[in-house]
């Protein structure tokens, strides 16, 4: 709402500044270009907000004065320059923007691993024909859970909660190799996705995180895991899921209600 208000001001402003840019066109079509453009204009930027594409609303702003400044001998060297700016800072800008939020798309804001999102849309399916197109293709999929979250964030607070998932997420980064991938799942659940890998060496890799985890903050920090191999032909969402019953198979065999948060 705020923000709504802030553009209405804007709005006003830029439609009394068009009038002062030649106050003696009183035609129909005049009129429509001073009120009616701006007002177009402010609702796709007031549209633009919630994706915070701030560049394009003073480029689409900055464009309009400079039109508007060039018609007019008076202003006409400041219109080009207004224009000039415009024309190449916008898009260059427009560009770095959208790499950014493409970034957002694709990391969880928190871990820096792979959104849901984009390892489903994108990741999986593009290694899932590559590995088909294999003779013997395959992916290994370890799911991963952080043992005594809940009691972790009950106890210490989310906050700590949240450094506790980053440094999982660390330790997992820098236990894979860079074609593999790591999502956020969701809470403290992380999956794994490890092409060309067959369960012995899944369960090494996952064996592997969990040795190089240790205290954090004073806290025990471990995982449960469990695995399962995908092949040529198979339904992944099958063997994704497979490896998440194996995971709470684990977890439930661990006895956290005695087991020390710290030692």
């Amino acid at each position: 709402m705020k923000r709504f208000i802030i553009y209405t001001i804007i709005l006003f402003f830029t439609i009394i500044f068009s009038f002062q840019m030649n106050p003696d066109d009183n035609t129909f079509t005049d009129y429509a270009l001073k009120i009616v453009f701006p007002i177009i204009i402010m609702f796709g930027v007031y549209k633009l907000l919630k994706y915070k594409l701030y560049i394009a609303e003073i480029s689409f702003i900055l464009m309009w004065i400079g039109l508007e400044m060039v018609s007019k001998p008076k202003y006409e060297w400041l219109g080009r320059i207004i224009l000039a700016f415009t024309l190449i800072a916008g898009p260059l800008l427009m560009l770095k923007l959208l790499d950014e939020i493409r970034i957002k798309s694709i990391r969880d804001h928190l871990t820096g691993l792979y959104t849901r999102n984009y390892f489903f849309d994108e990741w999986l399916p593009v290694e899932i024909n590559r590995q088909s197109r294999k003779e013997g293709g395959k992916i290994a999929f370890l799911f991963l859970d952080v043992d005594n979250m809940k009691r972790i964030n009950d106890k210490y607070g989310h906050v700590v909660g949240d450094r506790i998932l980053s440094y999982v997420a660390e330790v997992i980064k820098s236990s894979i190799r860079k074609s593999d991938a790591a999502v956020r799942m969701g809470g403290d659940e992380i999956l794994v996705a490890l092409p060309e890998v067959d369960e012995k060496m899944a369960l090494k890799i996952a064996n592997r995180i969990s040795e190089n985890l240790s205290k954090y903050e004073g806290l025990d920090i471990s995982i449960s895991f469990g695995s399962a191999i995908w092949r040529k032909g198979e339904d992944v969402e099958k063997v994704i899921n497979l490896a998440d019953r194996k995971m709470y198979e684990m977890k439930r065999s661990k006895n956290y209600q005695s087991h020390p948060l710290c030692s």
